[in-house]
């Protein structure tokens, strides 16, 4: 691999990892249209519960998923990227933290992201995602206010009321 194309990897491989990034973000604040715009318009989605396999479906599920929960926030943690030209594949492993309202139960999920990514046009978005659970607790939700910090640290809200929506200039 010459200098050009080692340098084109490691770009790629720097917007791929920004992308689940992202991806993560849009999906702890429930922005709907970020996470759209993380998928090519033909991509897959495939989460089990939606049986046309399309992002479309998924999200119109995520938007009826995110309306059950109090807060929710995905941690990527182990990143393996492979690239080839415009096409690559990545797994990327995710904690996803979940309160759920009705219930009063916190879930915590283990699992991973299984995308293929093509770069059109000069940019990547995946093309097929397969979303996996490889684990998950479920337990009690602590009560509002058990951290004693609660009354001084601002607590981080889905949508336009999370604090940095007013605090950001350059990340949205």
């Amino acid at each position: 691999m010459n200098r050009d194309e080692l340098l084109d990897t490691l770009i790629a491989e720097r917007e791929i990892r920004q992308l689940a990034h992202t991806l993560s973000r849009y999906v702890d604040r429930g922005n709907i249209e970020g996470m759209r715009s993380m998928f090519h318009p033909d991509a897959v989605a495939e989460y089990g519960f939606n049986k046309t396999k399309t992002v479309d479906e998924f999200l119109d599920h995520f938007k009826v998923q995110i309306t059950t929960l109090t807060g929710v926030q995905h941690h990527i943690t182990t990143s393996n990227i492979r690239v080839e030209g415009d096409y690559a594949e990545a797994e990327n492993y995710a904690i996803a933290h979940c309160d759920i309202k009705a219930s009063g139960m916190t879930v915590v999920i283990g699992g991973r992201y299984l995308d293929k990514l093509e770069r059109r046009d000069g940019v990547w978005k995946i093309a097929h995602r397969i979303g996996l659970e490889d684990w998950s607790v479920k337990t009690p939700a602590p009560p509002p206010g058990a951290n004693d910090l609660v009354g001084v640290i601002p607590r981080g809200a889905l949508g336009e009321a999370d604090p940095a929506y007013g605090f950001f200039r350059l990340i949205k």
